[in-house]
Parts: structure tokens; sequence; C-alpha cells
């Protein structure tokens, strides 16, 4: 997978010494609330980090100004459609980062990535009822 710069971020490989930090966001109430997923410890997110690094279709938002780490963006099979080039997208922001463009300005990127190199003809989102941002 390669890098992704936008204006104001760059969309990166998960590293190890993210764990700390992109656990505290994933981990928050604001995250859980729209996600389907287990809170987990700090060696469960070190070994998450490796699967997303293997599976090399994850890419960790990292602020330019600053190389604050915002959330993430993870493409997956679509399990709904059969017999056509589609992904599905789950993402996330640390709740600070919301409402800034962040999110948007990496989907432009990560979508632009997707539907060019990798021909795509749909992608989807999993976005629960109520979160009017996503």
């Amino acid at each position: 997978m390669r890098e992704l710069h936008t204006e104001r971020l760059l969309l990166r490989t998960p590293r190890e010494r993210d764990a700390a930090e992109i656990m505290a966001i994933r981990n928050s109430a604001f995250v859980m609330k729209n996600n389907v997923m287990e809170v987990v410890d700090k060696e469960q997110m070190v070994h998450l980090i490796h699967r997303e690094i293997d599976y090399k279709d994850t890419w960790y938002i990292e602020r330019k100004e600053d190389g604050a780490l915002l959330g993430m963006i993870a493409v997956e099979e679509d399990g709904v459609r059969f017999d056509v080039r589609s992904r599905c997208l789950s993402y996330y922001l640390g709740e600070q980062y919301t409402r800034q463009g962040y999110m948007k300005e990496a989907l432009r990127a990560v979508l632009h990535e997707l539907f060019t190199e990798e021909d795509l003809e749909v992608v989807a989102a999993r976005v629960f009822t109520g979160n009017i941002a996503s």
C-alpha cells in the first residue's frame, strides 16, 4: 500500500508505535458508539496493528502539520455485492478532530485511489443510522 498525501494529511501504513495513540481513539466512547468493535488493551492493539500492516488495506490518518494521529480508514471486502468489483470502507476519527473536514479530505483521497488503481465499480461505507456526519 502506498502513502496518500492531501493538503493537510498523510494517509499511511500503521506502525507498532501508533498503538497507544490509536487505541485511545479507537476505545473512546465517541468512536465505539458508531462502530461494531470491542474495547482492546495495548497487547491486542499491537496485534491488530500487525494484522493491519499485513492486510495492507488500512490507512492511518496523520496530520502533516504536527504528526498527530487522527484516526483510520480500512478498506475491506464487500460482503453484500457479488460479481461486482467492490469494496467496503470502515473509518473513524478522534472526537476532537471531527467537523474540521479531515475525514472528507482523507476519504476523497482513498476513493480516488480505489477507483483509479483498483478499477472498482462500487465502494460502500458502513455507517450507523443517526451518524449524520458520515
